[in-house]
Order: structure tokens, then sequence, then C-alpha cells
């Protein structure tokens, strides 16, 4: 049980449109468990977690970097559990969740985030999927940037407080919903 914690989760949505593809040596590419690169350390660590959100229906983006894996994230649609705020939010059919992206330590700062965001949300468009989602907390600037330079709209933000585990929200997301 937490007992005391304060988050501010800023939220950001862009359209998903198809795009031209990375040129050179890196792609992505939407996997699921099976094509999921488990013995990646990273993947090893976390296989327990990573098998749920298998098994809840999410999926993840795989970037590569000459065949290496070195970028991660998962897409949820439908509804997302926000741990940090103690929220569900329903996630209109149209739409997705991009969470708990990684870039490996060796390749940060050399433009995978955005990059993996925008081919990403153009991978979606290519299924009908109209708008994705993501989350930063306000304080990860990096993050934050990243996000930005990947054309994302800044569309509100929750604040929430957890006391001896009973958490309360402050904030509207226009779009999301309890």
């Amino acid at each position: 049980m937490t007992l005391l914690a304060r988050h501010r989760l800023c939220f950001y949505r862009r359209r998903c449109m198809p795009a031209a593809r990375p040129e050179g040596n890196r792609s992505y590419a939407i996997v699921g468990e099976k094509d999921f690169p488990w013995a990646h350390p990273v993947a090893l660590r976390h296989a327990t977690i990573y098998h749920a959100r298998f098994r809840q229906g999410h999926r993840a983006l795989l970037g590569r970097v000459d065949g290496e894996p070195v970028f991660t994230a998962w897409i949820a649609v439908r509804s997302l559990r926000v741990d940090e705020c103690a929220w569900t939010c329903t996630i209109a059919d149209t739409e997705a969740v991009v969470y708990d992206c990684v870039t490996a330590v060796d390749w940060r700062g050399q433009g995978i985030y955005p990059e993996a965001l925008r081919e990403l949300s153009a991978l979606l468009a290519g299924e009908g999927i109209l708008h994705l989602w993501i989350y930063a907390d306000a304080r990860n600037a990096a993050s934050r940037r990243g996000i930005e330079h990947a054309s994302f709209d800044f569309l509100g933000e929750i604040r929430a407080w957890t006391v001896a585990g009973m958490t309360r929200r402050r904030g509207h997301v226009p779009g999301l919903y309890p």
C-alpha cells in the first residue's frame, strides 16, 4: 500500500495518419506475445507483467536498429488503468493509448522516441484508429519533449494525491472518461 504519493500527469493526443516509413536501418512493428523479444534483458526482468498485458489484449510496439531491439512501448484500446492516479479511463473504439515507452540507454537522445510515436500513429491509422493518446509525468521533461516532437497536442492533466491507500484526483481531460 502506498502511504503518500503525488502525481501530475499530462495527457496528449494526435491524429493517426499514414506516413513515410523510416529510412535506413530502423524499423518499427506492432507485435503480439509470440513475436515479442523475450530474451531481451528488460523483457526477462518484467516477464510476468508483460505476459499479463498480453493476456489483457494489449500489444507492444517494437523498435529495432539493425535488428536489435532498442525501443518498446505498450498499446491499449478500449480502456487503460493509470496506476499513478488509481484511475481506469475508457477510450473510444477508434482510439488507442500508448504507455510505458522505453528507449534503450545507448540509443537515447537520437530521436528514436518521437520517431517511434509517429510510426505507431501511422501503423494504427492502417488499422482504422483515428487518435493516439499518451501521457507523461509533468516532471519528465525529456518524455514531454519527445511527445511534443512527435506532434501530439496537450489536452489536459490529472493530479492525484494518495494518502494511506486512498487516492483523490483533480483535473479533466476531454475525451477520456472514468
